[in-house]
């Protein structure tokens, strides 16, 4: 059986959710002498719930604990409701965050009970609601109460939401990979190339049959990875410390390093974050040496690391994204594919049998021919 990991998407969800608990826990010390006691209840009802969310996805937990996390988060809203009762904006505000409660309360079980595995197709069209809903909460509580914390609050609140919509519908966080054939019977598994993607789970409690990921090759659009690392407060930055730690992991006489510790390191240990930041060009450094691509960031990264923190992530992305082979090397250093023509063309027959079995349209296959030729 293989190991399954957490896709970027749903870690993300998991610490952004992690982090609203820790929220409730600082606001609920920071109130413990003048809040009222339904206050002090919300509070730890908040810590609790959104807590057991977090571990539910950090745990990869795909049967009925998804549920029961967002059966307490209707708890959760309802609860709250009494209290908007100051305020017209403020009452629908939180009766559209009980409503978006409820719709990933439906999408759960629709992705883990299987009488429900029938409307599956549907929420992944749809899959986006809940998190629209919450949304429209947040801007109603914000015009309610237009105080800056109540502010940063709703605006993480919308992250929040929508990045739930789209976990529980997509355990891999990324709609793309939806597999679009027929879904194998239990016990059954996909054996097309790597990097088409599993299809989707039929049965959640089986981890045989459950989506892994696949590799990360590296490439990330160099627009968005920008723009995310200026306008998610640093969220995208430590999604892509993650993804870049097991990517680096293929450096040869370089021990492995574990992800998951290498991120929590990053978040909880001063300066950390610098050291991960010189190790890790290094590291790619080699790599990309060894693959006949000039690379010398270790001792740039390293000073940016310390002015200007948001500088190295951009340049050892953009180094990697060469090295993705979806990139052109620059003039007077080129670039060896790490892919051989043998390789490219057992993919092309590999689709070409999909296509002639039935299992992919012509559309799915003439965009992969093109992506595997690089046209």
């Amino acid at each position: 059986m293989q190991q399954r990991s957490l896709a970027p998407i749903p870690l993300a969800t998991a610490i952004l959710t992690a982090l609203t608990a820790l929220g409730y826990l600082f606001r609920l010390f920071g109130g413990l002498n003048y809040f009222p006691a339904s206050l002090i209840f919300l509070s730890l009802l908040g810590f609790g719930v959104y807590g057991f969310f977090a571990a539910v996805l950090f745990f990869r937990r795909r049967d009925i604990m998804l549920p029961i996390a967002a059966a307490a988060l209707c708890l959760l809203n309802l609860a709250s409701l009494p209290r908007s009762f100051s305020s017209v904006w403020s009452f629908l505000g939180c009766l559209l965050f009980l409503t978006a409660s409820l719709g990933l309360l439906v999408w759960a079980g629709c992705s883990v009970l299987e009488p429900l595995f029938e409307y599956q197709p549907l929420t992944e069209k749809l899959w986006f609601l809940p998190g629209l809903a919450g949304a429209l909460g947040a801007f109603l509580s914000i015009a309610a109460s237009p105080y800056l914390g109540n502010l940063l609050g709703n605006l993480f609140s919308i992250a929040v939401y929508f990045l739930l919509s789209l976990s529980l519908v997509f355990p891999d966080g990324n709609p793309a990979r939806t597999f679009s054939g027929p879904i194998p019977p239990a016990g059954e598994s996909y054996e097309g190339p790597a990097d088409f993607g599993p299809p989707r789970q039929e049965y959640p409690g089986v981890d045989d049959t459950a989506p892994v990921s696949q590799p990360w090759d590296g490439y990330c659009d160099m627009l968005k990875h920008v723009l995310l690392l200026i306008f998610t407060f640093g969220v995208w930055y430590l999604i892509w410390i993650y993804r870049t730690t097991g990517y680096l992991n293929q450096v040869e006489d370089e021990p492995p390093r574990t992800p998951t510790n290498q991120l929590l390191l990053c978040l909880f240990v001063p300066f950390y974050r610098i050291y991960w930041v010189y190790k890790s060009a290094q590291r790619l450094d080699r790599l990309a040496n060894g693959q006949g691509v000039f690379s010398d960031l270790r001792i740039v990264c390293l000073v940016l690391a310390f002015f200007v923190a948001v500088l190295p992530p951009v340049l050892m992305q953009d180094k990697m994204n060469l090295l993705s082979g979806r990139e052109e090397a620059p003039a007077g250093r080129p670039y060896v594919s790490p892919v051989s023509d043998e390789e490219l063309a057992v993919r092309l027959r590999t689709y070409k049998s999909l296509l002639d079995d039935g299992l992919i349209t012509q559309e799915d296959y003439d965009s992969k021919k093109k992506q595997i030729l690089g046209l």
